[in-house]
């Protein structure tokens, strides 16, 4: 369709559009469809950042030789928990071609293949239009999102309160307070 790469930071997912995505960057968002590309992850070592802090620090943690492991597993819970009405799986037939956890669910053959499904069957996208609130803040708005999205939402959508609140009220009070001044100045410069 002549579509360049370009992304609007604005505008993430364009309406009509399909977005590819890696499972990272899905975290914390949710798709009426989710299509996996693949189900095999390749084995890597325990990373060199984790066996020399673990040496210094002296702490315990997951075992080094399961940390790939535990790591597989948190990407697919991930991945896999994306969709809300349909998610599709890839059957391939190459040697690596899923972790041995999917290749027993895929060679039970309960599944249905995408050959057999009806796309009238597949529930309609709900839309959802939220209301946010009307005034964002920097720290208390986009400091957190942008630290985890997940986070804002549970503190900002569902109005839970976080462990530090007099630290989270302080803050925020200091930053409004800061830019009550702001705006004073530059009404005081416009006269």
């Amino acid at each position: 369709m002549g579509e360049s790469e370009y992304e609007d930071t604005d505008d993430p997912f364009p309406k009509g559009r399909v977005p590819f995505l890696t499972i990272h960057q899905s975290k914390g968002l949710e798709f009426p469809v989710v299509v996996l590309g693949s189900l095999y992850r390749a084995e890597r070592e325990a990373p060199v950042v984790e066996c020399a802090v673990r040496n210094l620090l002296n702490k315990e943690g997951e075992p080094l030789e399961w940390i790939d492991k535990f790591d597989t597993m948190r990407i697919f819970y991930v991945g896999l928990s994306r969709a809300k009405n349909l998610l599709i799986l890839p059957r391939y037939t190459h040697a690596k071609a899923a972790e041995a956890e999917f290749k027993e669910i895929l060679e039970e053959e309960r599944l249905p293949l995408v050959s057999d499904l009806d796309p009238g069957t597949i529930p309609a996208a709900e839309r959802k239009f939220e209301e946010l609130g009307k005034s964002y803040s920097y720290t208390g708005d986009y400091l957190l999102y942008k630290r985890c999205p997940r986070n804002y939402m549970i503190y900002r959508k569902y109005g839970f309160v976080p462990s530090r609140g007099q630290t989270m009220f302080f803050g925020r009070l200091v930053h409004e307070t800061v830019e009550d001044l702001h705006h004073l100045v530059m009404m005081e410069k416009r006269e």
